[in-house]
C-alpha cells in the first residue's frame, strides 16, 4: 500500500518491505522467507536474534554491498556470516539517532507472561519517522507499559502506522494486539506474526474487528509474495478460460453451467474440467478412454425402447458395459485457505467424494458425488440382460442422475 510517499509492503510474518519514494531507499524489517527476487536493501532492522526474525539465508537475498543493518546485540553473530560486506550497528532500547532524513527511536519488545522474549535481553521495537509518516514494527512483545509512551505520534500532519503481533503464543494475542492499538491510537493498525510460526487468518480478522469496536482504523495486508501469485494464478486463468473445451461435448452440461460460471467469477477458482454425471456404454476394459465409449449422455433417458435398439445397434462383438458416472468437478484453487473453503461448502452440499488431487504446480480440488451404478451389458456380443432389467436400471440412473444436478444446485446456492 501508498502511504504518504512511502511503498509499505508486508511480506509475510512480522517482515515488512518501505521504500521512501523520493530517494527510492529501501528498507526491511526481519526479512524472513522471501523470495530471490526482491531489491536489494539499504537499511535492514533486525528486532531479536530468533531464527523468524534474523535469517541469515533471507538476508543473504536482499542485501548488497554497503548495506546498513541494525541489530540488537545478540544478533551479530549471525550477521557476521553474510557473504557481502555491510555496516553493522548494534543498537540497545530507548535510543534515538538519524540516518540521513529518516530519524529512528527504538523501544523494548518482551514478553510478561512468556518466557520466550525475555526483557533483559534488550530486544527491540523500532520508530521510523519519515517527513510526512511514522511506522513504529513492535517486535515479539506483549502488552506493555511502554506503549503509553507511543500516544503522542498520532498528529493532524503525521500518518502514525502501527504494525502489531496478533498470533498469541510468542507475542500478544488479537484481543492483547487491539488493547495495544487502542492505548496507541494509531492512524492505521496493520496486524503481523501470524499465518506461519503462530496464529492464524482468523487472529489478523479478529485484530481487525476490535480495533473498529475502538474506533481505530486496522486493515490486513495481503503478502507482496500472495500478490505475486495471485497475478500468475489470475493469468493462468485467463489461459485455460479461454481455450476451447478439450472435452468431448467441446462445452459445459447445461445442469452445471451456471455452477461453473459462479465459481469461475471468483478470483479464488476457476473450473478445469466438469460433468454434471452422465450415462455411458462403453467396451468393458479397465481403461476409460473415449474412444471405447460407444454411447453416452448427459440427459435423462426417457425412451426405453429407443435405448434397447441402440444397445442392439452397437453391441458388435465387444462385450459392453453400462455405467453411470456422478457428477464431478475439478476447481484450480489459488492457494489452501481457498481450497478448504470450497471443500467445506462441497461437503455440506453432498459432494461427499472431495478433495485435492494436485499439490504440485496448482492446488486443484476435486469435487464428486457418490450416485453411481455398473454392470455388464453384453458379452462378447452376446446380451446378458433383458428389457424389464434395463427399464429398471434406466430409471434408477435417472434418478441418480437427479440427485446430481441437485447437489450441483445447492453448491451453487451456498456460492456467494
Amino acid at each position: 500500500m501508498q502511504i504518504n510517499n512511502l511503498d509499505l509492503r508486508w511480506l509475510g510474518h512480522s517482515c515488512f518491505f518501505i521504500k521512501n519514494l523520493k530517494d527510492n531507499k529501501v528498507l526491511y524489517i526481519d526479512p524472513y522467507n522471501l523470495r530471490e527476487d526482491l531489491e536489494k536493501a539499504d537499511i535492514i532492522f533486525i528486532t531479536h536474534s530468533h531464527y523468524d526474525h534474523c535469517s541469515v539465508e533471507d538476508l543473504n537475498k536482499v542485501v548488497k554491498p554497503g548495506t546498513t543493518i541494525f541489530m540488537s546485540a545478540d544478533s551479530q553473530s549471525k550477521i557476521t556470516r553474510l557473504k557481502v560486506d555491510i555496516k553493522m550497528h548494534i543498537i540497545e532500547p530507548n535510543k534515538e539517532f538519524s540516518l540521513g532524513n529518516l530519524r529512528i527511536s527504538t523501544i523494548p519488545s518482551y514478553n510478561i507472561d512468556k518466557p520466550f522474549h525475555p526483557k533483559e535481553e534488550g530486544w527491540l521495537g523500532y520508530i521510523l519517522k519519515f517527513d510526512d509518516t511514522i511506522i513504529y514494527h513492535a517486535g515479539d512483545t506483549d502488552l506493555i507499559p511502554e506503549f503509553q509512551k507511543l500516544t503522542g505520534h498520532k498528529s493532524n500532519i503525521k500518518e502514525f502506522i502501527a504494525l502489531l503481533p496478533v498470533g498469541g503464543r510468542f507475542t500478544m494475542t488479537a484481543e492483547e494486539a487491539a488493547e495495544a492499538a487502542r492505548i496507541i491510537k494509531p492512524t492505521l493498525a496493520i496486524p503481523m506474526h501470524y499465518g506461519s510460526v503462530a496464529g492464524s487468518e482468523e487472529d489478523a480478522k479478529e485484530f481487525v474487528s476490535l480495533c473498529n469496536e475502538f474506533g481505530i482504523n486496522a486493515e490486513i495486508l495481503e503478502t507482496f509474495n500472495n500478490d505475486m501469485e495471485r497475478d500468475i494464478f489470475l493469468q493462468r486463468k485467463k489461459e485455460v478460460l479461454s481455450k476451447i473445451d478439450k472435452s468431448n461435448k467441446k462445452d459445459w452440461d447445461k445442469p452445471i453451467l451456471n455452477l461453473c460460471n459462479k465459481i469461475n467469477s471468483n478470483n479464488n477458482y476457476y473450473t478445469t474440467s466438469s460433468c454434471s454425471g452422465r450415462i455411458l456404454i462403453m467396451v468393458d476394459q479397465e481403461k476409460k478412454a473415449p474412444e471405447l465409449f460407444r454411447f453416452a449422455s448427459h440427459d435423462l433417458i426417457e425412451n426405453i425402447g429407443g435405448f434397447i435398439r441402440v444397445i442392439e445397434h452397437i453391441k458388435g462383438k465387444d462385450s459392453l458395459k453400462f455405467k453411470l458416472e456422478p457428477c464431478i468437478l475439478h476447481v484450480a484453487c489459488k492457494n489452501l485457505i481457498s481450497a478448504r473453503e470450497l471443500y467445506d461448502l462441497a461437503q455440506k452440499t453432498g459432494w461427499k467424494r472431495s478433495g485435492l488431487i494436485s499439490f504440485d504446480k496448482r492446488f486443484i480440488l476435486e469435487l464428486s458425488g457418490t450416485d453411481k451404478l455398473e454392470f455388464p451389458l453384453t458379452n462378447r456380443g452376446k446380451t446378458l440382460v433383458d428389457g424389464s432389467f434395463l427399464k429398471f436400471i434406466v430409471d434408477k440412473s435417472n434418478n441418480k442422475l437427479k440427485k446430481s444436478w441437485e447437489k450441483i444446485k445447492k453448491l451453487e446456492n451456498c456460492l456467494e
